[in-house]
């Protein structure tokens, strides 16, 4: 049909667009088909450049991880010169190792000393932990951080405030573990505690190129005497 206009049965003039008009609300024509594409397409672009900047951003603020190291070449391609950041977007960074702590004490037997055998306190922590919709603090973290505090004060520095803390985290460290294990060991009292640290870096994916079966690192501290004041202050 050429015309633009035709009789319908009533006899009232009804207008016939041609195929690929549209009609606005106000019955004017609306924009044509390819317009809309075209904004459609646009829209789609804009709304894909802005989630690639946001998750380069993401990543490359983030500590390292598998997903930024793969594509670290075309992370920091993007990012440098034009977008570079110098602050952190997690502080500090997270852990990124598995934390075992054991201990064993020594007390007295028949006239001599007798070692007790290795407890795993971390196990016990990891039992009251799971399963509980309410987790101690004291369970997630306290043997944690009181054995990276004696890391952290235990590397080699001198200097009286050094030496310092690092008696204090030894203190800190001791009394935590005799919490757990309360004053005596088969009715004798404890005499002596010792105590072992196990740290297991994560393993990342396979496809990072992470070994299979990190190597854990063990540190056994000194042995370390108990007196009744250890005990001020704690449940034990």
């Amino acid at each position: 049909m050429t015309e633009h206009a035709a009789h319908n049965s009533s006899g009232l003039h009804a207008e016939v667009r041609p195929p690929g008009a549209g009609t606005a609300g106000d019955g004017r024509p609306g924009p044509s088909r390819s317009v809309t594409i075209g904004c459609a397409a646009l829209a789609l672009l804009l709304a894909s450049a802005t989630l690639w900047h946001l998750t380069a951003t993401f990543l490359y603020l983030a500590p390292a991880n598998p997903v930024s190291q793969k594509f670290n070449s075309q992370i920091t391609g993007y990012m440098n010169p034009v977008f570079s950041q110098n602050w952190d977007l997690f502080a500090p960074n997270p852990i990124q190792d598995n934390v075992y702590i054991e201990a064993r004490v020594q007390v007295t037997e028949s006239g001599g000393q007798l070692d007790s055998p290795w407890v795993d306190l971390t196990a016990a922590d990891i039992a009251e932990i799971s399963h509980n919709p309410f987790p101690s603090h004291l369970n997630q973290n306290l043997l944690r951080r009181a054995a990276q505090f004696y890391d952290d004060t235990h590397d080699g520095q001198k200097g009286s405030s050094a030496q310092q803390q690092a008696r204090m985290s030894a203190e800190y460290l001791m009394r935590a573990v005799l919490q757990r294990l309360g004053r005596d060991w088969d009715g004798r009292p404890i005499l002596r505690v010792q105590v072992e640290e196990e740290q297991t870096p994560v393993s990342g994916p396979a496809w990072t190129g992470a070994p299979g079966q990190p190597q854990s690192g063990f540190t056994i501290m000194p042995w370390w005497n108990v007196s009744s004041s250890d005990y001020d202050g704690l449940l034990a």
